[in-house]
């Protein structure tokens, strides 16, 4: 999968190619787009499409996703994140090449990162803190999150690790423990969960916070499930993102892509089909 976000350690290393396919239009689409590009980075690192959309796909600007579709080869998409698959087998520990790479052990694969190449990286350097290594800006002592500004900040194994949340055109804000994208309308509430056409409005402990779907995703808007508001692109379908629920119909696979069933041919996408085996089902 994509990258060391700061909230997302499932996450492991991204590598997309250029293509399109599916029900949902293809390429030129924003749901097809992201179809697309969350299948091939989930492909090229035998992760799960679902759990990229889920954890990885919103941190993108259509930038990101444009680069990602034009290039031409899953090298040539890792490096619009830093990433560059190294040779085989690693030992699981982090650990700084020099001041601004960091080598990281994903999912038994070997992954180098140019931590200033994306801003979903966590920082421009890579720093070694008391959990080890890890991209960020600098040293910290005390784990936990804060907002300066839109700057989502994270102290995590004595790294800390900055998110922009102005990257996808929303403010950070803390609210109990935890920091996040998004914006406070109130300071107290009681009510549920709901939607206001692409905004999803959030009672959390007591604070009520709104995010604007069609910032936070591109082409994305607000839904209902079970009584919780989420981004996403449709509610056909329930996201799991520990047992995510994958299937091959011949050469398509099809998964929930937050809350839209949707298939992509993975030929489209430059592979010879669908296979599910040991390690996750996509396209080899």
């Amino acid at each position: 999968m994509l990258h060391l976000h700061p909230a997302a350690e499932l996450l492991a290393i991204a590598a997309l190619v250029a293509g399109c396919g599916g029900d949902d239009g293809g390429g030129g689409n924003a749901q097809g787009r992201a179809a697309d590009a969350s299948a091939r980075v989930a492909s090229c690192t035998l992760g799960s499409a679902t759990q990229f959309a889920i954890l990885d796909l919103p941190l993108l600007s259509e930038a990101d996703i444009d680069c990602v579709l034009e290039a031409d080869d899953c090298a040539g998409a890792l490096d619009c994140f830093g990433f560059t698959i190294g040779g085989s087998g690693c030992d699981g520990d982090n650990s700084c090449l020099d001041d601004e790479t960091l080598a990281a052990c994903r999912a038994g694969i070997p992954v180098e990162i140019r931590c200033a190449a994306w801003d979903g990286n966590g920082g421009p350097a890579c720093i070694t803190g008391s959990g080890g290594a890890s991209c960020g800006v600098d040293t910290c002592e005390a784990d936990g999150e804060t907002c300066d500004g839109a700057e989502r900040q994270d102290c995590d194994g004595g790294v800390l690790q900055v998110t922009d949340c102005d990257h996808v055109g929303l403010d950070c804000a803390v609210v109990g423990q935890d920091a996040e994208c998004f914006s406070v309308t109130a300071d107290s509430c009681s009510a549920p969960d709901r939607c206001d056409g692409a905004l999803a409005i959030h009672c959390q402990d007591g604070v009520e916070t709104t995010t604007d779907c069609s910032e936070r995703l591109v082409g994305g808007s607000c839904f209902l499930d079970s009584g919780d508001a989420y981004c996403g692109f449709a509610d056909e379908c329930d996201p799991e993102l520990l047992e995510p629920v994958e299937t091959c119909e011949g050469s398509t696979l099809r998964y929930c892509l937050l809350g839209a069933s949707v298939t992509v041919d993975c030929a489209d996408i430059g592979f010879d089909g669908c296979v599910s085996d040991t390690a996750a089902t996509g396209c080899r």
